[in-house]
């Protein structure tokens, strides 16, 4: 009779009949021992049933590793695997075409390709188009619509001047007026002499008109005189310049 418990590393070096007449003698004894269980024998040998029933299948698993690598051995180099030998992955990866599979092409399609192939064309890029300097792309955009507010491209619009504040009393400081500038501007003695003239006559007829109209003393119509005279001497006088605020 064989041991209940076997290792693994007693079968290795045994032949198919070895291994074989192992696992009948190991049946054997199960079967008496179940027997016995049955009858009610002792408690001792009972406790064997779970050792055998492992030594069983340590046998049947080093049988079925033997026979599986002889059977590797003889479809090495076929065409075709057994399905037990075959990888087993996942349904998905066994029904994937191969890499052969996949890159294979029918004849329509060579065809297809050697007539119709794949036009290549060189685009010019317009100075729009170029990168800033920044980085940013400035596409194309129509001259007639306006420009789109955009951080990078807008344009800076001027800030109007605001009032200083002062921190400690709160309340805005008004800004001084800049000093008018003093051009000195030379008057034309002509176009001054016309206007002086001009003025003198209106002068002139007004005083006529009140005299005709009123009682006035003749010392009214005198002193009209006199400035009339005044203004023809100040245009015969030399051009002075005049002096202009802005």
């Amino acid at each position: 009779m064989s041991s209940s418990k076997v290792k693994p590393a007693q079968l290795k070096g045994k032949n198919k009949e070895d291994l074989k007449s192992q696992l009948v003698e190991l049946k054997t004894e199960l079967g008496s021992l179940r027997t016995q269980k049955i009858a009610g024998g002792a408690a001792a040998k009972l406790t064997k049933i779970h050792d055998l029933r492992k030594s069983i299948a340590r046998v049947l698993t080093y049988i079925n590793q033997q026979q599986r690598s002889q059977l590797r051995i003889l479809y090495a180099k076929k065409k075709y695997l057994p399905l037990d030998l075959r990888a087993k992955k996942t349904r998905a990866i066994r029904r994937r075409l191969t890499k052969h599979e996949a890159t294979r092409i029918s004849e329509k399609q060579k065809k297809r390709q050697t007539h119709f192939p794949m036009r290549k064309y060189a685009v010019k890029l317009s100075p729009s188009s170029l990168p800033s300097p920044k980085g940013h792309i400035i596409t194309h955009r129509n001259p007639l619509t306006p420009p789109s507010p955009s951080p990078h491209n807008a344009t800076a619009t001027p800030k109007t001047p605001t009032t200083p504040t002062n921190p400690a009393a709160k309340t805005p400081v008004a800004l001084a007026a800049p000093p008018p500038v003093v051009e000195a501007v030379t008057a034309d003695p002509a176009a001054a002499a016309i206007e002086l003239v001009l003025v003198a006559a209106l002068v002139a007829s007004a005083v006529l008109e009140l005299i005709l109209v009123l009682p006035i003393p003749a010392l009214l119509a005198l002193t009209s005189l006199v400035t009339l005279s005044k203004a023809i001497a100040a245009v015969a006088s030399p051009a002075k310049p005049v002096y202009v605020c802005k």
